[in-house]
């Protein structure tokens, strides 16, 4: 059979029609009136039959030579393991094939033996065939990831392969850790996050499968909607709700009706503080953060009411709500960025810079922390309430504190009458604020530049409830600020200041003050050396050596 997808057979929607109108009597059925129940039992048969027509006139999984070959492979591994196993693609490989972009991620779903099991099964194909045999990873289950149960990963024609088998789910009521068992596709398909994350391509047969009954109009209609009620779905495992955030700005699809009223209730919002782990929040948020429209996924977090519960400040700061502001913050630097272009910043740089633009408002909060030292909230923010890495924390902190620093130099290097003062002091302060960024030195000056908006002002207490908009009118001055800046740096020559090196190394300018080991004295030197290099870029070592030795002699 070709591996384009085909209309479901008859026998197949049967399959799906049945298993969903059990599920709806079994698990949905309590509090639910009987017409609700035979309505939503219609709404699937007719999805389902949608679905069939979609893929009769043309909604085709066009598979790459690759994938054909790959998965031609696993069949055959399946026929010589002789457990008439059914292998379905999961998740985001169909979602992502059926909108005609090209994945990697292919997950195995299996229906009858464990992933193990089957990469095993795998490899003794490939020995009967006289074909190398590839290592078998086991990723054991782990909840706090999102690993469920036990997954099996091996690499076959240079393609990463995950293999698990098809699961159904409960939930305790104060955890989202289920208790896991081996499942129909019916089932396995509504535990998941979404119905356009809950379709399947089944190999065997070629066919794109929806037991959902709505994954493929969803996906049609650009809707982000979940398998269940969205509350049900929620409560079941309340990260869903950042899922359904960062995929809706991912795609820039709509919510379906209820979606986001179900996300702002009392019992979700307080679900998703008590029982999601910081580090599966940090994983979500960052993903979000490192996309091309995390803009529109904060202001969803404020739609929502969860803002303060993902970025949780520490609790000795007194401010309670300030998702508006951070929002309008990252709004502003967000078209500043987009307008002065993709090139403008690396990805690293940009990563950084988001986070710091989306936390500028809360630069003057601090806490106490370990060893009782002040610590700023910001950093908090990164390192604790997401777990994100300690160098992410530190690069906030960073350009948090240098960029007044930065916005008190535009006074001579971005003038009304256009032209930069060029002295030696200007050379010298500007190279050692470079120095002190190293390569953020560009985001540090965009946010610098930000911070003549009242949006990005810092929120003490008594701002609460006080939600300025930022003006159109900033962006284009804060672009104009920083080109000229930059122009200005660029005529200085100071650029790249941030890779210069010393003239003399630490033992030359030992050797030259009769110092026998290093100490104060000689970090003193050293500065005092880089301060006269930025004075003076035209001059070299031997210039630099005659100049320390006579600043010394005079000094001692």
């Amino acid at each position: 059979m070709p591996y384009d997808a085909v209309p479901l057979p008859g026998s197949r929607v049967r399959e799906a029609r049945l298993g969903f109108s059990a599920f709806l009597r079994r698990d949905v059925g309590n509090g639910c009136g009987l017409a609700r129940m035979l309505a939503t039992t219609r709404a699937a048969h007719a999805s389902a039959r949608r679905m069939a027509r979609t893929n009769a006139t043309g909604r085709k999984v066009e598979l790459n030579e690759v994938e054909k070959e790959v998965f031609e492979l696993l069949l055959a591994a399946a026929k010589g393991d002789g457990k008439s196993t059914t292998l379905r693609c999961a998740g985001g490989w169909v979602r992502d094939k059926l909108m005609g972009k090209t994945s990697n991620d292919i997950d195995i779903a299996l229906d009858n033996v464990l992933g193990k099991e089957f990469a095993d099964a795998v490899n003794a194909h490939l020995q009967a065939k006289g074909d190398e045999q590839h290592h078998v990873a086991v990723i054991l289950s782990n909840p706090e990831q999102s690993k469920h149960l036990e997954t099996a990963r091996m690499k076959i024609l240079g393609e990463w392969i995950d293999f698990v088998n098809l699961r159904a789910e409960s939930y305790a009521e104060n955890s989202r850790i289920p208790t896991m068992k081996f499942g129909t596709p019916l089932e396995d398909a509504i535990r998941r996050d979404l119905t356009i994350n809950a379709l399947f391509y089944n190999i065997n047969q070629g066919i794109v499968e929806d037991f959902t009954g709505k994954g493929m109009d969803d996906l049609q209609n650009q809707t982000i909607r979940t398998p269940l009620p969205p509350k049900k779905t929620f409560l079941d495992d309340p990260l869903r709700v950042l899922r359904a955030v960062r995929y809706r700005a991912r795609f820039h699809f709509q919510y379906a009706d209820g979606l986001l009223e179900a996300a702002r209730e009392d019992d979700v919002r307080q679900a998703l503080s008590d029982k999601i782990s910081r580090e599966r929040i940090g994983v979500e948020v960052d993903t979000l953060m490192k996309s091309w429209n995390p803009v529109q996924g904060v202001k969803d977090f404020c739609d929502m009411n969860i803002f303060e519960i993902v970025f949780a400040v520490p609790g000795e700061c007194l401010i309670k709500r300030y998702g508006q502001r951070c929002s309008q913050s990252l709004e502003l630097a967000w078209e500043v960025l987009e307008k002065l272009g993709e090139e403008y910043l690396t990805p690293e740089e940009r990563h950084v810079f988001l986070y710091a633009a989306l936390l500028l408002p809360l630069r003057n909060q601090t806490h106490m922390g370990p060893k009782k030292k002040v610590k700023e909230a910001t950093y908090h923010i990164i390192r604790d309430s997401l777990k994100l890495r300690t160098r992410d924390a530190e690069a906030v902190v960073l350009l948090h504190n240098h960029a007044q620093k930065f916005k008190n130099l535009f006074a001579v290097l971005h003038t009304d009458a256009g032209v930069p003062d060029l002295s030696k002091s200007t050379r010298i302060g500007t190279g050692l604020l470079i120095r002190d960024l190293g390569h953020l030195w560009r985001a540090c000056l965009v946010i610098a530049a930000l911070l003549q908006d009242p949006v990005t002002c810092p929120i003490e207490k008594a701002d609460i409830g006080k939600e300025p908009l930022y003006k159109e009118s900033s962006v284009k001055e804060v672009i104009e600020v920083c080109k000229d800046v930059e122009s200005s740096i660029v005529a200085l020559g100071l650029r790249e200041a941030w890779k210069l090196k010393p003239l003399l190394d630490g033992k030359t300018v030992m050797r030259l003050l009769g110092m026998d080991k290093g100490g104060p004295r000689l970090g003193v030197a050293m500065a005092a050396q880089m301060e006269w290099q930025l004075a003076n870029p035209e001059k070299g070592a031997e210039e630099c050596t005659k100049w320390l030795e006579e600043m010394f002699a005079q000094n001692s």
